[in-house]
């Protein structure tokens, strides 16, 4: 399943750091925990030119003993495309990483709808790279919910037209403040447990809905090289919290 905080986390990151030579810390802002009071927030209305920009930090723990620092940036911008005649909303995700003296740079293109009225945000294709193939969902589903409260648990099932597959159970147990050069905020922390035709993954995202997006997402994964470790944080936004 698509998350707007995943594609940085293992697909795009990894397929980065695939072809820097020679490669074979992270961190963030403080987190805390706020009263919940069975509060509620509502999902900002996406519209083309919403942009976020992120501080991307991290760590490659590589199998020959050596650690390698990974620094970036990451641009989600919202645009628009035609997909088989017609108009979705598009999230576009430019992700440039360096290590090691070396820098890359991919691009991932996710076609979405939102419902206008309870702001849910439903998946219809994802392009996973500049070179991927689009693959288009067969029967869409909601990945992200328009409303966020703290208990909150979803599920999707996702199946594309190639036949690869994306089971994502979303769970928020808390809410916290994260401080961020791009704003502070009492954040969603959602948990992202994923089971796929690539493989298993969990990583966590911390969401204000206000804004439309997660203000920091940090996810440690395997690949060849070793264990990655990575971290976005916001830098930047032109979305005003409502």
């Amino acid at each position: 399943m698509y998350q707007f905080g995943q594609a940085i986390g293992v697909i795009s990151i990894v397929g980065a750091i695939s072809v820097l030579a020679g490669c074979g810390g992270g961190g963030g802002g403080g987190a805390t925990a706020v009263a919940q009071g069975g509060s509620s927030a509502t999902m900002h209305l996406l519209r083309t030119g919403d942009q976020w920009d992120y501080n991307l930090s991290g760590e490659l723990d590589a199998t020959s003993g050596q650690k390698y620092p990974i620094t970036g940036s990451a641009h989600f911008e919202v645009g628009s495309a035609t997909l088989n005649t017609l108009t979705f909303n598009t999230m576009v995700e430019t992700i440039t990483v360096t290590a090691n003296n070396q820098t890359a740079t991919t691009t991932e293109t996710v076609y979405f709808t939102q419902d206008p009225t309870n702001h849910s945000i439903t998946e219809i294709a994802d392009k996973a790279s500049d070179t991927a193939a689009l693959k288009i969902v067969s029967t869409p589903q909601v990945i992200y919910p328009g409303t966020w409260t703290s208990p909150l648990s979803q599920r999707s099932q996702i199946t594309f037209n190639d036949g690869t597959f994306e089971n994502t159970l979303l769970s928020v147990n808390n809410i916290e403040t994260v401080n961020t050069s791009g704003g502070n905020y009492n954040a969603y922390k959602a948990v992202l447990a994923e089971t796929a035709s690539s493989g298993s993954t969990t990583h966590t995202e911390w969401w204000a809905p206000e804004i439309g997006n997660f203000v920091k997402t940090t996810e440690s994964a395997p690949i060849s090289l070793g264990q990655l470790t990575v971290t976005l944080q916001l830098v930047s936004t032109n979305v005003s919290a409502s």
